[in-house]
């Protein structure tokens, strides 16, 4: 499929832009699927002991699930089928918000932050200025094709 895909697109201008696209759905997909099997291989030891914090858990999830269903946008009438896939897409994704939230707890309980909060301070200054350098980069090349086009238009 992406070779036919890929031999629609001969053309030399598109092959950056297929290339980009095909990179950043598999970087997204595999992402997605590896960090969803480690944050649910860690959730056992995330999930408190005491049976009174498991049922809170329990029914925030479904709360949260139910708020995420009367947020979804409203037609007439669902067929039957139609409103169990969207109770479980509300379902997963407010699980989903749950994990990631304990794993942040995870995170923070055990980081020692007083022995890396200059490193992390420091990284995402990199970062930024890194961000920045490629935004003016790209808009240097932007206006130099707008520029480009206009002198060839006159």
């Amino acid at each position: 499929m992406i070779t036919k895909l890929y031999n629609k697109l001969k053309n030399k201008d598109e092959d950056l832009a297929f290339g980009l696209a095909i990179g950043l759905a598999f970087g997204l997909v595999y992402g997605l699927a590896f960090g969803l099997v480690y944050g649910l291989i860690n959730l056992s030891s995330l999930i408190p002991i005491n049976w009174i914090s498991i049922v809170l858990l329990i029914v925030g999830v479904l709360i949260l699930s139910e708020l995420f269903v009367l947020t979804y946008k409203r037609k007439k009438r669902y067929s039957l089928r139609r409103v169990l896939t969207i109770k479980l897409e509300c379902l997963f994704t407010s699980l989903l918000i749950i994990i990631n939230s304990l794993n942040l707890v995870w995170i923070i309980r055990k980081v020692d932050w007083d022995k890396y909060f200059p490193v992390i301070i420091k990284w995402l200054g990199y970062i930024g200025i890194g961000i920045i350098c490629l935004a003016l980069v790209g808009l240097i090349i932007y206006l130099w094709i707008k520029l480009n086009q206009k002198i060839l238009k006159r």
